[in-house]
């Protein structure tokens, strides 16, 4: 391992919203690294292979001319090697972990970092076995992903979001109801989200599958986040992406945020400076504008709506 994962934590207030502000300062060089070698060819790669950033093909992450995650099963930090359908994985322990018992579930065979119905059925199997107290991410290309090899992180706790529904600080509003599946678009959270729920993960993976494929149809280009987990119910909420990975919003720290993801997005915010988390004191307007800043906007937001209804 890198290092041990440390935090310091503390909770912040906005717009009636509970957010979490999580200082990992280990994490720092590894994040500065990644972002300056994507920054010096990442928009040459996207044009060179003529392809939408959502669905890049499986490739060495930027500046890199190998990928981390093929022959994974040869590093220490390999757990185990599981078979699901007659598809073979590896569980192997972040070697920079951003979360507790924070590990990944990782495609054996070389594959692109893009979520399918077979790796949501896998993942809900894994997430099942784990129980409620675990939460699964995906980390799309373009939506804070640095390895291109299909991985699913999966750590133990959760997400802000989820408190903030549960205790209706937001609120869902249903859209969709089939097959035991209900999907919803989530009112007053910063960033725009859709919810999908239902106790058949089959179902439950064919219906998130077919919204996921709205992403990249027609004209649409949408990098996307992934999180969830199960209690009585499986639980999973998507968050399309603007394209940014970074806000700008917070002046005079521009090293303190790394890319934002699920967690960020679902409103536990990851800083890496001691100054950064310092600056965040008991107000949460800075977090809550700059995960507005990652979303899609309202009228991208209506688009994507009617095609999930299509469903």
């Amino acid at each position: 391992m890198s290092y041990e994962f440390n935090p310091l934590c503390k909770r912040v207030k906005c717009e009636g919203l509970t957010f979490e502000v999580v200082l990992n300062h280990a994490r720092f060089q590894y994040v500065k690294s990644t972002l300056e070698k994507t920054r010096l060819v990442n928009n040459d790669r996207q044009a060179l292979l003529g392809t939408k950033r959502a669905i890049l093909p499986h490739m060495p992450p930027p500046g890199n001319e190998v990928c981390q995650l093929c022959d994974v099963e040869k590093s220490p930090l390999c757990i185990t090697q599981l078979c699901f359908r007659g598809k073979d994985y590896i569980l192997v322990a972040n070697p920079r972990p951003w979360g507790y018992s924070n590990f990944m579930l990782v495609t054996a065979n070389p594959q692109p970092q893009s979520m399918t119905a077979v790796e949501l059925r896998a993942g809900f199997e894994l997430i099942n076995h784990l129980g409620p107290d675990f939460e699964a991410i995906f980390t799309g290309v373009k939506a804070g992903a640095s390895v291109y090899h299909f991985h699913l992180q999966i750590h133990k706790g959760s997400a802000a979001i989820w408190e903030n529904l549960e205790a209706q600080q937001i609120r869902k509003t249903t859209f969709f109801a089939k097959r035991g599946i209900t999907a919803s678009f989530v009112e007053g959270w910063p960033a725009r989200s859709f919810l999908f729920e239902g106790s058949h993960p089959e179902q439950l993976a064919a219906v998130v599958s077919s919204f996921i494929a709205t992403l990249t149809e027609g004209d649409n280009d949408f990098s996307y986040n992934i999180g969830f987990h199960r209690k009585d119910v499986f639980r999973l909420i998507v968050f399309p992406r603007s394209g940014e990975e970074q806000p700008v919003c917070m002046a005079g720290h521009p090293d303190s945020w790394g890319r934002f993801g699920f967690s960020e997005l679902g409103g536990s915010v990851f800083l890496l400076t001691q100054e950064a988390y310092s600056t965040i004191g008991e107000s949460g307007g800075m977090l809550y504008d700059a995960i507005s800043e990652m979303s899609i906007n309202s009228s991208e937001h209506a688009k994507l709506l009617s095609a999930c209804q299509a469903l």
